[in-house]
């Protein structure tokens, strides 16, 4: 494979947030078959989705989606790499003499998950792969964290894999503040919540800088049954090659931005990869 068509970063590709939603949708399928790979016969791992709703006055409203149709709209995006999706021009296509609607909403985010059941569909785990849509803004931090509180208050271990930089954690701010400190913009939080040698509210939290390789980390099953890795470096790998990833846009300025140190370590890499 030629060395342009790889990833040129040894972690993480800061870049790929422009094209988060296509690599978030890879990522889960790649984590998901590799975690399939090392379970027991009586576990299985199936990648979940909701569809929300944005624009309900009530509230924004979750939907398991079944089919999704998308049509090609024109996308513009901003100077921070961020996507909005130009609607086309409205078009009636309720029958006449039918009553308005109560609301209109758009269905315009996926959220996908990863969960681990038993053959009686107990969940055991849940992997996040965290997007920007639940670390910016308030709505969006506040849905996420119910979803998370859910989960844990009901016994279920999470694995949960932050590897964007927009926004603010969304666990705590003993969190935030190590990842400020040691200038780590990534992280890799996992809850054992069916473990009794495992202390209430412990956790292990992996930090990954800028010019780190991704750690291989290890996902809990059920209390006593030994413990699975999941290497996250291969994946973004494999995703950066298959979603061809050499064709993002490297001119654009990364958001938030990067300290001049590390923005001349990642121009250099992009020059010696002919990215720039």
């Amino acid at each position: 494979m030629e060395a342009f068509k790889q990833n040129p970063f040894p972690g993480m590709n800061p870049f790929m947030e422009q094209q988060w939603e296509d690599a978030h949708a890879r990522l889960i399928g790649y984590m998901s078959d590799g975690i399939q790979e090392q379970l027991p016969e009586d576990l299985v791992a199936r990648a979940e989705e909701r569809v929300v709703g944005i624009g309900d006055p009530i509230g924004s409203t979750e939907f398991r989606s079944d089919v999704s149709v998308v049509e090609p709209w024109k996308d513009h995006r901003d100077d921070r790499g961020g996507g909005v999706a130009t609607m086309p021009p409205p078009v009636t296509v309720r029958a006449p003499g039918a009553e308005e609607p109560s609301f209109t909403v758009r269905l315009e985010e996926f959220h996908r998950w990863i969960e681990i059941r038993d053959l009686k569909g107990k969940v055991v785990t849940v992997i996040e792969l965290l997007s920007p849509s639940n670390e910016v803004g308030a709505i969006g931090r506040e849905r996420y964290q119910r979803k998370r509180q859910s989960f844990l208050s009901n016994g279920i271990n999470m694995v949960e894999i932050d590897l964007i930089r927009q926004g603010a954690p969304v666990f705590d701010d003993e969190w935030s503040r190590l990842m400020g400190e040691n200038a780590k913009p990534y992280g890799i939080y996992v809850s054992r919540m069916n473990h009794p040698q495992c202390r209430e509210g412990e956790a292990d939290v992996y930090l990954v800088g800028l010019r780190q390789t991704l750690p291989v980390i290890s996902v809990p099953l059920r209390s006593g049954e030994p413990e699975i890795a999941l290497a996250l470096q291969p994946l973004i790998d494999q995703c950066h090659v298959r979603g061809r990833y050499h064709l993002l846009h490297y001119d654009r300025q990364l958001y938030p931005r990067l300290v001049e140190d590390d923005l001349t370590w990642v121009n250099g890499r992009l020059l010696e990869h002919g990215l720039s």
